[in-house]
């Protein structure tokens, strides 16, 4: 099914198996949702996650970024993973579990 064509929304973001549906009616959304649970579930033989209807205007969190009207931002699970991450790397260097190459290596990583 293409969404743009079949559903008509007023915006559509898409990354990989992950997408947005942006329209001023909360019901139309609710119809839209209901059409691509049954395409899925009857056509894919996928179960969709449990999906999120806020405002745009209140931001909502897609792919670990806070994503408002301002500006896009990581979310702060994201922040608090990374923290979570960069101190698991720095006690693994700390305590000579890994090499200085690999310890820049994986804190690169963090920050990209």
């Amino acid at each position: 099914m293409n969404v743009l064509e079949h559903l008509k929304p007023n915006g559509y973001v898409r990354y990989m198996d992950d997408f947005l549906l942006f329209d001023n009616s909360k019901e139309r959304l609710k119809d839209f949702l209901q059409k691509i649970q049954i395409f899925c579930s009857q056509k894919l033989f996928l179960n969709l996650n449990p999906f999120v209807l806020g405002k745009c205007k209140d931001g909502l969190v897609y792919l670990g970024y806070l994503v408002d009207k301002k500006e896009v931002r990581l979310s702060q699970k994201s922040i608090k993973r990374k923290r979570r991450k960069l101190k698991r790397i720095n006690f693994e260097y700390e305590n000579n579990i890994i090499q200085e190459e690999k310890y820049i290596s994986r804190v690169k990583c963090l920050f990209v």
